[in-house]
């Protein structure tokens, strides 16, 4: 069931900052709301946010239907919830194609609940594959919540992940870490990997208890162990630092290579640098060119001061002082400092 602007509406007023989504009487028709209304009420958000909400308010919209516990299915979709996980997964790993995203808003516009509950956190976050837009986020995390809480607490590790993404930003519920840690245990415990990784993230952090590294890895560990790059970069970070224990270049360099090879930006950049140094494996300068390129690619300016230099070196490429000087511009136009102060010595 697609929520109408009467729906929508006593959402916006209950438990949501609305001076940080609503700049605009645009913000307001994009929710839905037709001009009379958004006019109406973006008078009053201007009201209340220099003057604070009136001690008596409540809202005089309807509140949202009373839902059963039973589970609410998820209209007839062509995608699977596991595609789905893939693809939104994919992009919060920056190792996404735009088939990815167009098909969690295919799926929306079927009517997905759980496509819905992504596009929320996609838009609030923002990435590569969408810009941040606090407004739709709000939007679709208000049309996946009733689908969100009754799943939840069915058992339903798609839905759990996603409500613990709510608590953490205040889409539609109360902030809330605690709760969210919750959630996100839950499905972690259900084999769920990118709640997995962010138990370990809340363990490191000590986000809601003690820092507990030890735990912290062991949750890494079965992220990394289903493929899930942002884990597996994590952990060539953690045994390159030794946070926690001793540092091993070998298992540092094998954790950074694995995510390399499913697209993330920063390993690729690692594992040229690892090649190019020797670092955990013999030293391949063709090699490190070669990833440092797909770093480039994915527009890690690190990575275009890396390929500048080995060019002016000619290592693992014929040395090309025009090729250097074009790379360490870029490098710059990135805003990395040495790539400056090469295009400029």
């Amino acid at each position: 069931m697609i929520y109408s602007q009467h729906h929508i509406l006593p959402c916006l007023l209950i438990g949501v900052y609305l001076e940080e989504i609503v700049e605009s009487l645009e913000d307001l028709t994009d929710m839905g709301l037709n001009k009379m209304e958004a006019k109406l009420l973006y008078k009053r958000i201007n009201e209340w946010k220099k003057n604070g909400l009136p001690k008596d308010f409540s809202p005089s919209a309807a509140p949202l239907p009373t839902l059963s516990q039973s589970p609410l299915p998820v209209t007839a979709s062509l995608v699977s919830a596991k595609q789905l996980d893939d693809d939104f997964t994919a992009i919060q790993c920056n190792t996404s194609s735009s088939t990815t995203t167009e098909r969690i808003f295919a799926a929306a516009a079927q009517g997905d609940h759980l496509a819905d509950a992504y596009l929320g956190i996609l838009y609030a976050k923002g990435s590569t594959a969408l810009k941040a837009d606090p407004v739709l986020a709000l939007k679709y995390s208000i049309i996946a919540l009733p689908w969100l809480r009754t799943n939840a607490a069915s058992g339903n590790r798609y839905a759990q992940f996603v409500l613990a993404s709510c608590h953490i930003g205040g889409r539609g519920v109360d902030k809330d870490e605690k709760e969210a840690f919750r959630f996100l245990k839950l499905a972690a415990d259900q084999g769920h990997a990118i709640s997995q990784y962010n138990v370990g993230v809340y363990y490191q952090n000590g986000t809601v208890g003690n820092i507990d590294s030890e735990l912290a890895f062991q949750y890494f560990q079965l992220a990394a162990d289903q493929g899930l790059s942002l884990a597996e970069y994590t952990l060539g970070v953690l045994y390159q630092s030794g946070k926690g224990f001793s540092v091993d270049d070998a298992k540092s360099f094998k954790y950074f290579k694995r995510a390399a090879d499913q697209g993330h930006p920063l390993a690729l950049y690692n594992v040229g640098v690892y090649l190019r140094d020797g670092k955990g494996t013999s030293i391949d300068n063709e090699q490190s060119m070669r990833y440092f390129q797909l770093a480039a690619t994915k527009g890690y300016a690190e990575a275009e001061l890396a390929i500048g230099v080995l060019y002016q070196k000619g290592h693992g490429v014929s040395k090309c002082s025009a090729e250097a000087l074009k790379h360490f511009i870029r490098a710059a136009e990135g805003g990395v400092a040495l790539g400056a102060w090469h295009r400029f010595a």
